[in-house]
């Protein structure tokens, strides 16, 4: 009996010995995986407004490009040419080179005239958005100032949409022009949740595989401990029949011993 009872708790303690570790190394790549979660809207949401913010710097750069290559073929005619012909050299500048991300460009003098963009060979010095603002002449500000970001609704020309929109724009100085760019607030939108949808699938690619890793190492341990119990439970039979055995020959002793006694 006693070499059953230290059978038994020797089978207690290795079951333990095998649990244990299974439970924690469960609950750590549970952690990993709550950590993954967290870490991956945290980064989400700080890549989604760095993103936002790379697409106006991109904006910046390609205005940024468009004037000085316009400035550029201005003081290569400018002793050649006639403002006339200039002007019509820069537009053409303007109407050829596209942007995949920012779209078309646009020119308007600081009376309002527009060069070329939405609303061509129309005055919009009074043009105003649905919430009454003066768009160009707010762009002639900026572009008098250095250039800048303004944020708009389209206004109702050329049968644009009166969407959300920021421009950037920079000064032309050889005629009083500025020369910008601008999105659509939903097409930032629609890139941003675009990148969105590829960080979350990442996330979920990465919980996936941890999730599989798991499967397997449960299996593994459950194939392991199933052999373990079998080799076991023939250890506890082979006690108890050498218990049994033990036993029996320590009955059959007894008889003997009183004899030679008597």
């Amino acid at each position: 009996m006693p070499k059953l009872k230290k059978a038994s708790l020797n089978v207690s303690h290795n079951l333990l010995f095998i649990l244990t570790p299974i439970i924690i190394g469960f609950g750590l790549i549970l952690i990993v995986v709550l950590l993954e979660i967290y870490s991956g809207y945290k980064q989400l949401n700080e890549n989604i407004e760095s993103y936002q913010e790379h697409i106006k710097i991109r904006m910046k750069d390609e205005v940024t490009s468009v004037v000085a290559i316009s400035e550029f073929y201005y003081n290569q005619n400018k002793d050649s040419l006639s403002d006339e012909e200039i002007i019509i050299g820069i537009k053409n500048i303007l109407e050829t080179i596209n942007s995949s991300d920012i779209g078309y460009f646009f020119a308007t003098d600081y009376s309002g005239n527009v060069i070329t963009g939405p609303g061509y060979g129309i005055n919009q010095l009074e043009v105003e958005d649905k919430n009454g603002l003066k768009i160009v002449q707010e762009l002639i500000k900026l572009s008098q100032n250095g250039g800048g970001y303004l944020e708009y609704y389209l206004p109702d020309i050329d049968g644009l949409e009166q969407a959300p929109k920021i421009s950037y724009v920079l000064p032309f100085k050889p005629y009083g022009w500025y020369i910008g760019a601008g999105v659509l607030m939903s097409e930032i939108d629609t890139m941003t949740q675009a990148y969105k949808q590829e960080i979350i699938n990442e996330s979920i690619r990465i919980i996936i595989a941890i999730s599989l890793s798991i499967i397997f190492i449960m299996l593994f341990l459950t194939v392991i401990n199933r052999r373990f119990y079998k080799q076991m439970e023939k250890e506890v039979i082979c006690i108890k029949l050498f218990s049994e055995t033990q036993k029996l020959n320590l009955l059959n002793l007894i008889p003997v011993n009183l004899n030679i006694k008597n």
